[in-house]
């Protein structure tokens, strides 16, 4: 029940947003935790996203999981590109769902400058991570990534060679699902165009 009035409270002060409200906000992060700590953070994006933008920078090393994706889902959304450096670093974060997150995110922003960290991010251990990274490379829709997707359609997760077709099809505009070989033969026709 304490919680519930904290998050309304926080909510209110995101409508207000003037700069008592802001550091109120601030204030209502460091000093709580869980849910109430995320509404601070979603209500300071509606009082103030440039300090928001900030703010959610610092919050992707905090020590709570679940805080820290959500920053990083939060930074998606906003889609400034000063997220995209801080979101490359969380994809070498211990938690899988941290990484996953910040993959996703930095597919959503859709920053060039991540193809090559997302890439990478394609050889994770976690097949979360893997598909997640070629969800985010499909959606940046750059054609130097077409040749690093090829291995997700040989993932031994089915999500991770869907996600790896639906990329290389939005890329490409071709549409082979998930036959390697079929891919791999157009590739080498088209490599040049």
């Amino acid at each position: 029940k304490h919680s519930n009035v904290c998050v309304a409270a926080m909510q209110a002060l995101g409508t207000i947003g003037d700069k008592q409200a802001v550091e109120a906000l601030i204030g209502a992060w460091r000093n709580n935790t869980g849910h109430a700590r995320l509404s601070a953070a979603e209500s300071l994006i509606q009082a103030d996203s440039e300090k928001a933008i900030e703010f959610l920078i610092k919050t992707l090393k905090d020590h709570s999981e679940s805080v820290c994706q959500r920053a990083a889902e939060l930074l998606g959304e906003i889609g400034d590109k000063r997220g995209v450096a801080p979101l490359i670093d969380v994809l070498k974060d211990e938690s899988k769902v941290v990484r996953e997150y910040a993959a996703k995110a930095l597919g959503d922003i859709g920053d060039r400058n991540a193809v090559e960290p997302l890439v990478a991010a394609l050889k994770d251990n976690e097949w979360c991570v893997r598909a997640s990274a070629a969800r985010a490379l499909g959606k940046i829709s750059y054609k130097k990534a077409i040749g690093s997707l090829f291995d997700t359609l040989r993932d031994e997760q089915g999500a991770v060679r869907r996600r790896g077709a639906e990329a290389l099809k939005k890329i490409t505009g071709q549409d082979f699902g998930e036959d390697y070989e079929k891919w791999k033969k157009w590739y080498e026709k088209n490599k040049d165009e």
